[in-house]
């Protein structure tokens, strides 16, 4: 047996400050092939835009809210304050939803119940 070094390739988000990969919540870590990794990203709802930046989720939209299904008119979200703020929002609101489902757990209450605590 001998270890031998091989490419692979993972797909990160390019928006700024933002670690969230194509291999959340997905079957595989890395894909031996760009292109491989490039289609699952698009088939998981990711902005791939040729000549670079691949874009999770959460950081593309439709300009205008003109959510047509055109996925030609998505563009990256601004890399400005509000959308910063925004994103560290969701991150503290999703936190405490899970605290909140963990603490309903470890006192007998079912998490979809505590809407009437």
């Amino acid at each position: 047996m001998s270890v031998k070094t091989e490419d692979y390739y993972s797909i990160i988000c390019d928006y700024p400050g933002c670690k969230t990969t194509a291999q959340e919540g997905g079957d595989y870590s890395a894909w031996a092939d760009v292109g491989a990794a490039i289609d699952e990203a698009e088939n998981g709802e990711w902005l791939c835009i040729d000549g670079g930046g691949e874009y999770c989720p959460s950081h593309w939209w439709w300009p205008n809210d003109e959510d047509d299904g055109d996925d030609e008119k998505r563009v990256p979200v601004p890399d400005t304050f509000e959308w910063r703020l925004k994103d560290a929002m969701d991150t503290i609101l999703s936190s405490a939803i899970g605290r909140l489902d963990r603490l309903s757990y470890a006192i007998g209450q079912s998490p979809k119940r505590r809407s009437t605590w």
